[in-house]
C-alpha cells in the first residue's frame, strides 16, 4: 500500500480548506505541497503564481486572511511542503498583501513548522507532534484544522484523534484520508477504535465525501478516500453524504456513511445469518487434520481488493472486462474477489490425494453439498452481499459471517424466507449488489474515479435500480 505522505496535491481541488466559523489559529497536518496551485520560478530566482486557479483563490485567501488577522499557522509536514509554504508566504509579502501585519517579522512569528518524519515508528511520530505542538504550546487550541496525514496502518487515525483534542469547541476540522474508518462495518478489532471516535463526533459531522482519488493523488490505494468535515460549534440532524458521486438522502448518523447503507439494517442482516448455526469458517480448517487435508471446493483467502492496483491497470481491466478480474453470475458480472472469497474452483469429482499419496480428509462437505453451495452462491444475492460488506482490505474477513447453506439449491425468495429478512433488508441486499454490478455507472465510478462518470449519471443509475 502506498504511503499517504507521498501524495501530491498540485493543481487539483481534492483539498479545499473549510471556511472557519471565526478567524483563529490554523493547523495543517500532512502533505499540502501545491495546495494553492503551482508556483513558478522567475529568472531572478523568486517565485510567483502559475495560474490563478480555484485552489489559489479559495485556499490562498484563507491562509492570507489568517495572517492578516494576526493569527498563527502551524504546519506539520515534510520539508518539501515547508519549502512550498515559505515560497507562498514570500509571494504574499512581495505583492504587499501582508503590510497590515508588519511583513517579515510578523510572518516569522505567525508561521511555524514542525517536521513530519515518516521514517519513524507511528508512536514516535505522534509523541513528537503531541509533545512539541500540544504540550509544548500549553495545550493550544485551533479554530481551523485541515489534515492530509501520512497513511501507514492506523497512523492517520491517530492524527484524527490528536486533531479533535486540539480543536476548539467552535472549531472546524476537515480530514482527507482513506475511508477505512467509515466503510469498516465490524464491531471488533480496529472497529472498536473507529466506533469510539464516531461516537465522540456524532452530531457534529457536516459532510462526508467518499471517492476513488487514486488518479488525483497518483497512487494505488486499496480503498477509496473520505473527506470529512467536522464542525464542533453545531449539532447537525443530517449529514451531507456523497458516495462515489451518489448523493444519499436522509443520512442522520456517521455510521451510515459507508459504501453499503443503513448500519442498523446491515447488522440486523448479519445477526440473522450468524444465528444460522453454520458458517464458512467451520468448513475451512480443522487443526486436528494438520496438513493432511483437502477439499472438493476451495475459497480464496487473500483478496485482490478492487482498488489496490495501479490506476491505469484497474481502468484497463475494467474497460476490457477482463475474465481474470470479473466473474459472471446468474444476476450479473462482478469483481472476481467477491466471488472467489466464497469459492474459486470447480467441485472436484473425487477427494484428492495428499503428498504422501493418501486420501485427504475433506473438510468442506460432500460433493453434493458443495454443488449446492456453488449453486447458491451463483444464484442468490445474499452471499455476494455479505462479502461486499465485509471485504474492505486485502484479506477475506467474511468467513465468520457467511452462512454455509448447502442442504439444497435455493432460490432468492427461499433464502430470504430462510433467514426471515424484512422487506427493508431484502431491498438493501438487492440494491447493494446492483450498485456493484459491472455494467452499472456506480461501480464504474467506484473503480475508475470521479472523472469516469458524472454525478448526474451515477444518481440516475441509482434511481433506476431503486425504482
Amino acid at each position: 500500500m502506498a504511503r499517504k505522505d507521498k501524495i501530491k496535491l498540485a493543481n487539483n481541488n481534492s483539498v479545499r480548506f473549510p471556511v472557519p466559523n471565526e478567524m483563529g489559529n490554523m493547523l495543517l497536518i500532512g502533505n499540502f505541497d501545491g495546495v494553492c496551485g503551482t508556483l513558478c520560478q522567475l529568472d531572478n530566482g523568486k517565485y510567483t503564481f502559475g495560474i490563478f486557479s480555484d485552489a489559489l483563490r479559495h485556499n490562498g485567501t484563507l491562509l492570507l486572511k489568517t495572517l492578516q488577522a494576526g493569527k498563527h499557522i502551524y504546519l506539520i509536514s515534510t520539508e518539501e511542503t515547508h519549502k512550498y509554504f515559505q515560497r507562498l508566504l514570500t509571494i504574499f509579502r512581495d505583492k504587499g498583501w501582508l503590510d497590515k501585519v508588519g511583513r517579515d517579522k510578523a510572518i516569522r512569528r505567525q508561521y511555524h513548522w514542525c517536521e513530519l518524519d515518516c521514517t519513524k515508528e507511528d508512536t514516535a511520530i505522534i509523541d513528537c507532534v503531541n509533545n512539541r505542538l500540544y504540550n509544548g504550546l500549553n495545550e493550544m487550541k485551533f479554530e481551523n484544522i485541515i489534515q492530509n496525514p501520512p497513511y501507514n496502518g492506523t497512523l492517520h487515525f491517530k492524527f484524527m484523534e490528536l486533531g479533535i483534542k486540539m480543536l476548539t469547541s467552535t472549531g472546524t476540522m476537515t480530514i482527507i484520508e482513506p475511508a477505512t474508518w467509515l466503510i469498516n462495518l465490524r464491531k471488533n478489532g480496529d472497529a472498536e477504535m473507529y466506533n469510539a471516535f464516531k461516537d465522540r463526533i456524532e452530531g457534529h459531522i457536516k459532510s462526508v465525501v467518499i471517492e476513488n482519488l487514486n488518479k488525483d493523488f497518483n497512487i494505488a490505494n486499496d480503498m477509496p478516500f473520505a473527506t470529512t468535515t467536522i464542525d464542533m460549534s453545531q449539532t447537525f440532524h443530517s449529514i451531507e453524504f456523497v458516495c462515489c458521486g451518489e448523493k444519499r438522502e436522509n443520512i442522520t448518523s456517521i455510521y451510515d456513511c459507508n459504501l453499503i447503507g443503513n448500519y442498523n439494517t446491515i447488522w440486523s442482516i448479519f445477526d440473522k445469518v450468524m444465528a444460522y448455526g453454520d458458517s464458512m469458517s467451520n468448513h475451512i480448517y480443522n487443526s486436528e487434520c494438520g496438513t493432511n487435508y483437502e477439499a472438493y471446493l476451495r475459497y480464496w483467502n487473500y483478496q485482490l481488493y478492487a482498488l489496490g492496483s495501479n490506476y491505469g491497470k484497474v481502468v484497463n481491466q475494467y474497460n476490457s472486462k477482463s475474465i481474470a478480474v470479473y466473474r459472471t453470475l446468474d444476476f450479473g458480472s462482478f469483481f472476481s474477489s467477491y466471488v472467489d472469497s466464497l469459492y474459486y474452483k470447480d467441485v472436484k469429482d473425487t477427494i484428492p490425494l495428499s503428498r504422501s499419496n493418501n486420501e485427504c480428509d475433506c473438510l468442506c462437505g460432500t460433493k453434493e453439498e458443495l454443488e449446492n453451495w456453488k449453486y447458491n452462491v451463483e444464484h442468490n444475492r445474499l452471499f455476494l452481499f455479505l462479502t461486499m460488506c465485509t471485504t474492505y482490505d486485502k484479506h477475506n474477513n467474511a468467513t465468520d459471517i457467511v452462512p454455509f447453506v448447502c442442504d439444497k439449491k435455493y432460490t432468492n425468495d427461499e433464502v430470504n424466507a430462510l433467514f426471515g429478512f424484512t422487506e427493508e433488508e431484502v431491498s438493501l441486499i438487492n440494491h447493494t449488489v446492483a450498485r456493484f454490478e459491472y455494467d452499472g455507472e456506480w461501480f464504474k465510478r467506484y473503480m475508475c474515479g470521479k472523472g469516469s462518470v458524472s454525478d448526474d449519471d451515477v444518481n440516475n443509475f441509482v434511481k433506476s435500480i431503486m425504482d
